[in-house]
């Protein structure tokens, strides 16, 4: 499933058992969305900038997206000699890579090369028009605190330098490393050759604004707005970020926040090169911010209780509303199982499901046990909602 709705800010829809992420707006109004669809497959739907879409299908894993000098969206594959490029009138191209390839494309350079990141957290990847890649330092250090280091994001700078977050507490301006306050997740561009950078880390989120000569200034997100998840930066040099709420944060070069009103509960924000801003999240794509926004996820039910006997069928999770549906269950007994299969459900009017608890678990349970649920709502606006409960097991 693949359209447009009656909402007049949408451009794309996607179904329960889909998800749009990956949200890329270009120079000339339009913009890419990775669509991952239920097959397992990943379709590139281009937005044109009249708001037809043009769909690139079929593939099995995309990694990273970057535009290039020509308005066009960059992606790795499984193949890192191979890379394919969405076209601005959508068609698809694969572009053979030389020696020694690269696997997330994230950002392009004043020169029109592409680049990347290798796996390797100390070198970056360039790629030519041509294909031809070429390995240069990141200038950052493959010891630190993060377990491995992957970049974040990369960007290119007004002035045309290239800036990359990392898992350090790290940016990095043309391989010349600043520290931040926490490890980087996003990085924005603003018009002036310095950048936004959201920072990870628990509620209140902070954001970073570091000038292109490294001054740094960190702004603190008002509390109940939660944890930000994307970051953009509009072209007045505000920082905008989403929440997955109806709620937008505006944060100016001075460090004053205000909140705007979202059309939808946006998990990604991005700025063409009209100025337009468009939000994305797993349903939904929207340009502007025409629209009211529902920002209410289907209320959960689990019992507080359940018999040893009824256990065998699972236990009951009722959902009140149409939602795409996951539930983990864990129960607190001796030996634990590893990595239990969820039970995942698309509720096409809500009702009730029986989530399974796992039988090496379920055989060392007896009355007084705790089990512990855990369950993850997505409804049709892109509302996602997770909830914990604790069920005891009783005769």
């Amino acid at each position: 499933m693949c359209s447009t709705s009656a909402h007049a800010a949408d451009v794309l829809r996607v179904g329960l058992r889909e998800d749009a992420h990956g949200l890329l707006a270009g120079p000339d109004g339009g913009a890419y969305v990775q669509v991952d669809r239920a097959t397992g497959k990943t379709d590139v739907a281009r937005v044109l900038p009249d708001g037809r879409i043009v769909l690139a299908r079929g593939y099995d894993f995309l990694h990273g997206g970057a535009l290039g000098a020509d308005g066009g969206a960059w992606y790795g594959v499984s193949d890192r000699l191979r890379a394919l490029r969405v076209d601005p009138a959508g068609a698809a191209h694969v572009q053979l890579l030389t020696e020694p390839g690269f696997v997330a494309p994230l950002t392009s350079g004043a020169d029109g090369t592409v680049w990347a990141t290798t796996g390797d957290e100390q070198r970056f990847a360039t790629m030519a028009p041509d294909g031809r890649v070429t390995e240069v330092p990141s200038g950052h250090d493959a010891i630190c605190d993060a377990p491995a280091f992957q970049p974040f994001a990369m960007t290119r700078a007004a002035d045309g330098a290239i800036w990359a977050t990392g898992g350090c507490r790290r940016v990095t301006r043309n391989a010349v490393a600043y520290e931040l306050a926490a490890s980087g997740e996003d990085v924005a561009p603003d018009p002036t050759g310095g950048v936004w950078v959201r920072l990870f880390g628990p509620v209140p989120g902070i954001v970073s604004h570091i000038t292109a000569d490294g001054q740094l200034v960190d702004v603190e997100l008002p509390r109940a707005l939660g944890s930000p998840d994307d970051i953009a930066a509009a072209p007045d040099g505000s920082a905008w970020l989403t929440f997955g709420r109806c709620t937008l944060a505006r944060v100016t070069v001075d460090g004053r926040v205000g909140v705007v009103a979202s059309p939808i509960p946006a998990r990604e924000v991005a700025f063409d090169g009209t100025g337009t801003v468009w939000l994305a999240n797993r349903a939904r794509v929207t340009r502007g911010l025409e629209g009211t926004c529902d920002g209410s996820a289907p209320r959960v039910r689990v019992p507080k209780r359940i018999s040893l006997g009824a256990l065998r069928r699972g236990i009951p999770v009722t959902v009140a509303g149409r939602a795409q549906v996951t539930a983990y269950t864990s129960a607190n007994v001796k030996r634990q199982g590893f990595s239990p299969t969820p039970t995942i459900r698309t509720l096409a009017r809500g009702g009730t499901f029986r989530a399974r608890v796992q039988l090496y678990e379920r055989r060392q349970v007896k009355a007084g046990t705790r089990i512990f649920v855990v369950v993850a709502v997505t409804d049709d606006e892109g509302n996602e909602r997770s909830s914990e409960f604790r069920v005891r097991v009783t005769r």
